[in-house]
């Protein structure tokens, strides 16, 4: 019931959200780079329990956290990668979704849903002790960090998705844009590392084919970067400036600076994986995760 409310609350608009509160899994493979070439390997399942496990983040290359399932209720969970191990981090009477570190602080942010109905962002320390509310009215959707004090969300407006940048030290709220879809990236600089903190990146969903968008704050223009696959809103980048989408059970890459069209990366289909969504890489590029369904026949 709490899974539900969620999402009737934020996501009753997106595509196949249905699907991923009944049967979602997290999963991970490793990436392999060479020659311009990317492979993957055998996807690992790193979520256990049955219902809705989504919304992975890298905190680190050897940890992931994702909202996991247990006891009828959503909790942050962290998976070591290279111990191969669950640790659940929260046990509150409400549920956790989306969490992502706080730059520069050692608290996780998440979005709080609790049994009243009453939905906010949350910091938590690091091992999943609740310490302050950040963010109460708008609703919070969705986040990404830019440093401490800045960061990009997608807030419940008028039954959509708006991007909004918040500032915490001036407590101000600025709505950039509207009709957006879930994914919210900063874009990277490419073989050196980190971010274009002013450039924000986005689906807009103003029109169909919907198109993933860059956004300077410096002079407020945006870009089209790609139209997306049709019927997939999520995406991601790499340290090394591709994009990766799913659509069904089949993953994609784009370059920007090369590539004029998505090429398919890897078919997850023999392992009876379907319904790619949600997906993320690690900071050095190392591996990729995201969330599927898995085929039961």
């Amino acid at each position: 019931m709490k899974t539900s409310i969620f999402l009737i609350a934020l996501l009753v608009y997106t595509n196949s959200i249905w699907c991923q509160a009944n049967s979602s899994q997290v999963y991970l493979c490793q990436f392999f780079v060479s020659d311009q070439t990317i492979k993957l390997t055998d996807p690992k399942m790193i979520s256990e329990e049955l219902g809705y496990n989504n919304q992975p983040y890298f905190e680190s290359d050897d940890t992931v956290l994702y909202a996991g399932t247990r006891n009828g209720q959503t909790d942050i969970v962290r998976y070591t990668v290279s111990e191969d191990s669950r640790q659940w981090l929260t046990n509150t009477e409400g549920s956790e979704y989306s969490p992502q570190l706080i730059p520069d602080q050692e608290l996780i942010a998440a979005i709080r849903l609790e049994t009243s109905g009453e939905q906010f962002l949350a910091a938590y320390t690091s091992s999943g002790a609740y310490t302050s509310t950040l963010v109460s009215d708008p609703i919070v959707g969705y986040q990404v960090w830019v440093n401490s004090n800045e960061m990009y969300s997608a807030i419940l407006v008028d039954e959509g998705l708006s991007l909004a940048k918040h500032n915490f030290s001036s407590k101000s709220l600025e709505v950039l844009d509207t009709n957006i879809g879930r994914s919210l990236h900063l874009q990277p600089l490419g073989e050196d590392g980190g971010h274009l903190s002013n450039n924000i990146t986005y689906v807009s969903k103003k029109e169909l084919p919907n198109q993933i968008i860059g956004l300077n704050l410096s002079d407020k223009l945006s870009k089209l970067i790609v139209e997306t696959l049709e019927g997939s809103e999520d995406f991601c980048w790499t340290p090394w400036g591709h994009i990766i989408m799913g659509q069904g059970s089949k993953l994609y890459v784009f370059d920007p600076s090369a590539e004029d069209s998505w090429v398919l990366l890897h078919d997850m289909n023999p392992y009876g994986i379907t319904n790619i969504t949600r997906i993320t890489v690690s900071p050095s590029g190392q591996y990729i995760s995201f969330v599927a369904e898995q085929s039961t026949n």
